[in-house]
């Protein structure tokens, strides 16, 4: 064996020159199948050796080298080596060989037209029918060998190319009157050529294996029935049936594809004629005008029926689950509706044309839910569109009385002017007809007798909202019977009040179920508030009702549902307050204090109670202080005394509620100080320092004593009031003052204070201190500004805000950093 290895592989003795059978020295077997596997092995752990051999000495050379640069300066980072990208295709050979196939034929069809247009006339009869006739051959005999030569987009190209070829014979053969076509209509003449090119292009697809020509074909199926329709001059109707015969033919086609492009147009033809024959039989004046429109709707309504009844194996693909087939049912009984309402509205007056839509629905819908509500129901999805046509129908129709309904419940807000405010005010014709009002019961009667019907047969998830919606729209309904039956105003509000205690009182014996009293509340306690316009002791009455109803329901109610009645008694309250006084002959700053005992009466009852009402309702009574306040404009001695009541009422709050005892505290010294400086104005006081500097060394003291008592007290509390009572009277009286003495004392006072927080870093003494220095300072600064801005030219103060916005905008950031860093060292004073 030549193995070109100088040494023994098993005791690594030198062998001699080859051939050598055994080593001289271990006797070991150097020949067979073990021995060159043997040397193979050996070879490859000495190749092995010599590469770890190598691979050592490259890592001592490396380490050497950078040991030596040590202390040298980082290099620059080496970017990793990245191996670079092969160009990426950005368009698909399939998808150019589309486009430039697609481009081409359609370059070759338009030079065709083009050449039919413009060239025709130059060239004799033959000539002309030899040049189409023979382009049109190749174009359609050239997919036979490019699909022997598997080249079958081409095909499909040259295929689609040679099908509008045909349709431009169709053309010049019309154009030149060969075989007579010209006497025949535009419209009749294209409606056979369509259909015989549809049915060519269909026999022509199927002989050839092409897929192209089939969806032509489909195309050009989509014109024969309304190109008919024109050409014979049926009009509307007749395009209508001609729309819902394509609508058949193209759902009779999708039954053999799976193509869901034939449902779509045959949906969209089925909606387009049968909405056109709906609207005509709608807008008739005459049965006789709406009879010819009646063969569409049926035609609808059979083809909606037949989609949704029959069996699934046998319709399209895409109607074939329950949604296609309820929609299916649907537009079947929307058609039926409108075919038999268009219909018998003739019978009816005009007032009451919609119950001939309604009644139908009425019906149906009552059938459906008969239906669906057997133990095991039969075309459960056909039953839930024609029940969901039925309550479109029911909802339309209810929709139609609305507005006479809506303008007999809010008329008589019109008599709150005369009856308030002494305008000019009547009140219309507070009357109903019938039929707005027998529709919406005929609804109610439908969705009563459904919920019986869902509850008797054991569907109860159905029955309760079924129920809750005869209620909220049979509610209205019976509120407005004082309408129908032409009582006068007065007795319609006592309507309302009646129906509103009936529905506190179903609330107050089930209060765990609120939901079915609310819907009843509601509208039976907004009619009460808009009908007791009518006189003011009507007014007072059903508010003072309303109040008490409020009160009953927040106490009585569970906790959720607490807050909007307690809101609302309270409010009530004080609407009655106010129309008690009006009536009564007070003045507005008499009665504001009947406003203020609303509040008197209701803040101490919410701050007592714990309930989840008890804070909006206390919320409420203070918010109406203000509205209080509001009514004594003009009269200050009112406003002195009704503010100082204000404060004894929040040191009431403040005993009551000790978690609130600051906040009622600070309400209450507030509410105290202004009143009596609204009785210093009274009595003409010029000078208020004598009577505030006395009030505000007393807070201060105490304040003073309070934080050395406790030193994390924060200075808003222990220095504030005495500091806010000392300083905003005189810098009110500074702005009314034109001498000098009194703005350099305010101002001194103010700087002193402005030093002393920013030494303490006491944030109340150095806000209060600057805000009031900066104050006295405008008001110095004052007349020369005037004057000088007299003196410039009116274009300079906007250019001068236009560059100030510029250099705001461009140092924005910064802006925002030392505002950050201003509010952090206000709030490390504090």
């Amino acid at each position: 064996m030549n193995t070109g290895s100088p040494a023994c592989p098993g005791c690594a003795s030198p062998l001699g020159p080859p051939p050598v059978t055994r080593c001289p020295q271990c006797r070991l077997p150097l020949l067979g199948q073990d021995a060159a596997a043997l040397w193979q092995v050996t070879l490859a752990l000495a190749g092995l050796d010599a590469q770890r051999h190598s691979l050592l000495l490259h890592r001592d050379h490396l380490l050497a080298g950078l040991r030596a640069r040590q202390d040298l300066p980082d290099p620059p980072p080496h970017p990793p080596y990245r191996p670079p990208l092969p160009p990426r295709q950005e368009v698909s050979g399939p998808s150019a060989q589309t486009v430039l196939l697609a481009l081409g034929g359609l370059l070759v069809a338009v030079a065709a037209l083009v050449f039919t247009v413009v060239s025709w006339g130059r060239l004799g009869l033959g000539a002309k029918a030899l040049i189409l006739t023979g382009i049109t051959l190749g174009a359609l005999l050239a997919p036979l060998p490019l699909r022997r030569r598997a080249l079958t987009a081409t095909a499909e190209t040259s295929a689609a190319l040679g099908l509008s070829l045909v349709l431009l014979d169709w053309y010049a053969a019309r154009a030149v009157g060969l075989g007579g076509p010209d006497r025949l209509g535009a419209a009749a003449y294209w409606a056979g050529a369509t259909a015989l090119t549809a049915a060519g292009a269909t026999a022509y697809g199927r002989a050839l294996r092409l897929r192209g020509p089939l969806p032509v074909a489909l195309l050009l199926l989509q014109l024969p029935f309304p190109l008919a329709a024109v050409a014979i001059g049926g009009g509307p109707a007749a395009i209508a049936t001609a729309c819902l015969l394509t609508a058949l033919v193209d759902l009779a086609l999708a039954t053999r594809t799976t193509a869901p492009a034939l449902t779509v147009t045959a949906t969209g033809w089925a909606l387009l004629g049968g909405g056109s024959a709906a609207g005509r039989v709608a807008d008739a004046t005459t049965l006789a005008e709406a009879r010819p429109h009646w063969l569409p709707l049926a035609l609808l309504v059979a083809l909606g029926l037949g989609a949704a009844l029959l069996p699934a194996g046998v319709l399209p693909a895409p109607l074939r689950a329950a949604g296609p087939r309820c929609a299916s049912a649907a537009l079947a009984g929307i058609a039926l509706l409108a075919g038999l309402g268009g219909s018998l509205r003739f019978a009816f007056s005009t007032d009451w044309g919609p119950a001939a839509y309604a009644v139908p629905g009425a019906l149906l819908a009552l059938a459906g839910v008969s239906a669906l509500t057997v133990p095991q129901p039969r075309h459960p999805a056909a039953w839930r569109g024609l029940l969901g046509s039925a309550a479109a129908a029911l909802l339309l129709t209810g929709l139609g009385c609305l507005p006479a309904l809506l303008t007999a419940f809010f008329a008589p807000t019109a008599q709150w002017g005369g009856t308030w405010f002494g305008a000019d005010a009547t009140l219309p014709a507070w009357q109903l007809a019938p039929a707005p009002t027998v529709l919406p019961w005929l609804l109610v009667a439908v969705l009563a007798a459904a919920a019986a019907r869902c509850a008797r047969t054991g569907h109860r998830p159905w029955a309760r909202p079924l129920g809750c919606s005869a209620l909220a729209v049979g509610i209205p309904v019976v509120l407005l019977l004082p309408t129908l039956l032409h009582l006068p105003l007065r007795a319609g509000a006592g309507w309302a009040v009646l129906l509103t205690v009936g529905a506190t009182a179903a609330l107050l014996r089930r209060p765990t179920a609120p939901a079915a009293a609310l819907v009843l509340l509601a509208p039976t306690a907004l009619a009460a508030v808009l009908w007791s316009g009518t006189d003011r002791p009507t007014t007072i009455a059903v508010w003072s009702v309303l109040a008490v109803l409020a009160a009953l329901s927040a106490v009585a109610l569970p906790a959720p549902w607490t807050p909007g009645p307690a809101v609302a008694a309270v409010l009530l309250l004080a609407v009655v307050a106010v129309t008690t006084g009006a009536t009564a002959g007070l003045a507005p700053h008499e009665y504001a204090f009947a406003v203020l005992a609303v509040t008197a009466l209701s803040v101490p009852v919410a701050a007592r109670t714990d309930r989840p009402a008890g804070l909006p309702a206390e919320l409420t009574g203070y918010a109406l202080v203000p509205v209080a306040a509001a009514l004594t404009a003009g009269h200050p001695a009112a406003l002195s005394l009704l503010l100082a009541v204000a404060g004894l009422l929040a040191l009431g709050v403040a005993a009551l509620r000790p978690e609130r005892r600051r906040r009622a505290g600070a309400g209450a010294t507030a509410l105290l100080v202004l009143s009596s400086w609204v009785r210093l104005v009274i009595a003409g006081v010029t000078a208020p320092e004598p009577y505030t500097i006395s009030v505000a060394a007393a807070a201060l003291t105490i304040g003073h004593l309070h934080r050395r008592r406790t030193p994390s007290a924060p200075s808003w509390t222990t220095y504030g009031p005495g500091l806010g009572t000392a300083l905003l009277p005189s810098l009110l009286a500074v702005w009314a003052d034109p001498h000098w003495l009194r703005p350099l004392l305010l101002g001194g006072c103010a700087l002193a204070l402005t030093v002393f927080g920013a030494r303490r870093l006491l944030q109340a003494p150095l806000v209060l201190g600057a805000g009031t220095l900066l104050l006295v300072a405008g008001h110095e600064l004052a007349p020369l500004l005037v004057e000088f801005l007299d003196v410039l030219p009116r274009w300079l103060p906007l250019a001068a805000a236009g560059l100030l916005l510029l250099v705001l905008g461009a140092t924005y950031e910064q802006r925002l950093r030392d505002a950050r860093r201003a509010r952090d060292g206000l709030r490390r004073m504090a």
